[in-house]
């Protein structure tokens, strides 16, 4: 519940229009990055407990993180703070919602990529 409205808690959370339309602006400009725009899942567990990995694959999600759900909702509960979610993505799940691993220049590669990103979207709100 939303202390300030009172209206119940949204079982997905949406980016808003603006931050979604500068994050396609700096994605068609930025050649050497490789962008993708989607559902996030949001999960306590890393990976995903199989019997929630089929729902989310009904979701059409195209990542499973752990943190995504309390920045949208802490937004959402601060009167809608514009929020965008950017992720470096280093782990793949095969088709069973196993975690695959991740090499380590992976994590070093998705994470300047998401920093990279961040900075250029910075900059153009500047």
């Amino acid at each position: 519940i939303n202390p300030h409205t009172q209206a119940a808690t949204p079982k997905f959370f949406a980016a808003q229009n603006h931050s979604l339309q500068l994050a396609q602006k700096i994605s068609e400009e930025a050649a050497d990055l490789t962008s993708h725009f989607g559902v996030i899942a949001t999960s306590n567990h890393f990976p995903s407990p199989a019997a929630m990995f089929e729902n989310i694959v009904k979701q059409k999600a195209a990542i499973i993180d752990m943190e995504s759900s309390a920045i949208y909702h802490f937004a959402w509960v601060s009167n809608n703070i514009p929020t965008l979610i950017v992720r470096g993505v280093s782990n793949l799940l095969n088709s069973e919602g196993e975690d695959d691993g991740a090499a380590s220049t992976n994590i070093r590669l998705s994470s300047d990529a998401a920093a990279k990103f961040t900075l250029l979207c910075i900059n153009e709100l500047g």
